[in-house]
C-alpha cells in the first residue's frame, strides 16, 4: 500500500488546498508560498511516491496512479473536495485528477506543465541516468534547466537547495516517474475539466514553453492563462511574489475581493452589510480604497496572524485616540480570538507608552464592548 508523506498547515476550518510537486523535488519547493497560503487555506503538502518522506513502490508508475495517490490521501484526511496547485509533474497529476474526478476538484492551478511530452526518448535517457548515477547527480543539469542563468548567479544557495531535494528521492522511483511522463498523453482529457482553471507559465522556461501553456488553456473550457516574465521552470521559486499573487487571485479573487472577505471575517457580516447599505456615491470611493488597501493589502498579508494584527491595530487606535475605530476593532479583536485579559494587557502597554489618559478612555470603550453595552 502506498503511503504518502504529508504536512498540513493553516486553519483547520480553512478550505483545503493540495500542493503537488515537480519531478525530483519535495514539498520543500513550496516554502516560498506557505506564509501566503496558510493565511487562507488548510494547506496539504505531500511528497510524490518515492520522493522525500513518501514510500516507493516497485515497478513502473503512471500518471493515473499518481493521481489516485492524491485521492487516497484526501480520503484519509476526510476531504471530499479541494483546490489543487500542481507544477510540472504535479500539473500532470492535476490534469488527470480534474478530468477523472471532477467532483473532487474545486479550483485548479496548472503550472509549467504539459499533457504530453514530444521527446519520449529523453525520458528514457533520464531514467537510465538516475538508475546508474543517482538522482543527486542530476543537480547541475537541472539547475540550468529549471532556473534562468541570472537567478542561478544571484542565488548561490540554490544548488544546495536543489541537491538536498534530489538526494532525498529514490533513484528507482525517479526513473519510474520519468516513465510515467514519457508514456503520458492527456490531451483528450482536457476538454472534460470543469474546474475553474488557470494555466501558469514562465516566459523563459526551456522545458515547457508558454506556447504549450496556451494550448492547454485553449483546450480547457473557460481556463485563463498567465505568463510570468523572466521566470523559468520552477517559477514559484524564482518568482515567488508574482506566482503567489496569481495563485491567490485565482483561488480567492482580486485584492479587493480578498479585502472584502477579510473585512467580513474580522468585523462581521452585519457591520459590513450596514456599511454598504449606508454608503453613498460620495463615501463609496473611500470605502473601496479602505477595502482594497487596508483589508486586502495589509490585513491579508502573510507574516502576522489575525490575532497579532488585532493587537497592533487596537494599540495604535487607542494611542491615537481614534475612538470610533477603536470600538469597531475591539469587536474585531474578540472575533479574532483575543480574550478580555489580553485586550487589557494591550491597553496597559498603551498606558505605559502613549499615556494614561489615552489608555483610560480606551479601557472604558473596551469594557462597554465586552459587556455588550455598545
Amino acid at each position: 500500500m502506498q503511503r504518502l508523506g504529508y504536512k498540513v498547515v493553516g486553519p483547520d476550518d480553512g478550505p483545503p488546498l493540495i500542493l503537488s510537486n515537480s519531478l525530483g523535488t519535495t514539498m520543500k519547493m513550496w516554502s516560498p508560498q506557505l506564509d501566503h497560503l496558510k493565511q487562507h487555506f488548510q494547506v496539504i503538502q505531500y511528497d510524490t511516491r518515492g520522493h522525500g518522506s513518501s514510500s516507493s513502490l516497485p515497478g513502473p508508475s503512471s500518471i493515473s496512479e499518481l493521481a489516485e495517490d492524491v485521492i487516497r490521501l484526501a480520503d484519509e484526511l476526510e476531504i471530499s473536495r479541494f483546490s489543487f496547485v500542481g507544477l510540472s509533474l504535479g500539473g500532470m497529476t492535476g490534469m488527470y485528477l480534474a478530468s477523472i474526478f471532477p467532483d473532487r476538484i474545486d479550483k485548479l492551478v496548472l503550472c509549467c506543465t504539459s499533457p504530453r511530452m514530444a521527446n519520449t526518448a529523453s525520458w528514457d535517457e533520464r531514467a537510465k541516468f538516475a538508475r546508474t548515477k543517482g538522482t543527486r547527480a542530476l543537480t547541475p543539469q537541472l539547475l540550468q534547466r529549471w532556473f534562468t542563468p541570472r537567478f542561478v548567479d544571484d542565488t548561490p544557495q540554490l544548488a544546495d537547495f536543489l541537491e538536498e531535494m534530489l538526494a532525498s528521492v529514490n533513484d528507482e522511483a525517479y526513473a519510474a516517474c520519468c516513465g510515467a511522463i514519457g508514456d503520458m498523453d492527456l490531451w483528450d482529457l482536457l476538454p472534460k475539466i470543469s474546474a475553474e482553471t488557470i494555466v501558469v507559465a514562465g516566459s523563459s522556461d526551456p522545458a515547457i514553453t508558454p506556447l504549450t501553456a496556451l494550448e492547454i488553456q485553449q483546450a480547457i473550457p473557460g481556463a485563463s492563462l498567465a505568463v510570468i516574465a523572466n521566470g523559468s521552470h520552477l517559477v514559484n521559486v524564482e518568482k515567488p511574489a508574482e506566482f503567489s499573487e496569481l495563485v491567490l487571485n485565482h483561488l480567492l479573487g482580486t485584492t479587493f475581493q480578498r479585502g472584502s472577505k477579510m473585512r467580513r471575517l474580522v468585523l462581521g457580516d452585519s457591520f459590513v452589510e450596514n456599511s454598504l447599505a449606508n454608503a453613498s456615491n460620495f463615501t463609496r470611493p473611500l470605502q473601496e480604497i479602505i477595502t482594497e488597501f487596508a483589508w486586502g493589502g495589509v490585513w491579508s498579508r502573510p507574516g502576522l496572524e489575525l490575532k497579532e494584527r488585532s493587537i497592533a491595530t487596537v494599540a495604535i487606535l487607542a494611542a491615537l485616540g481614534r475612538h470610533d475605530e477603536l470600538e469597531l476593532h475591539i469587536r474585531g479583536a474578540l472575533n479574532n480570538g483575543l480574550s478580555e485579559s489580553e485586550i487589557s494587557e494591550v491597553l496597559l502597554h498603551v498606558a505605559a507608552y502613549a499615556g494614561v489618559p489615552a489608555a483610560n478612555t480606551a479601557f472604558k470603550i473596551a469594557k462597554s464592548v465586552i459587556d455588550g453595552t455598545k
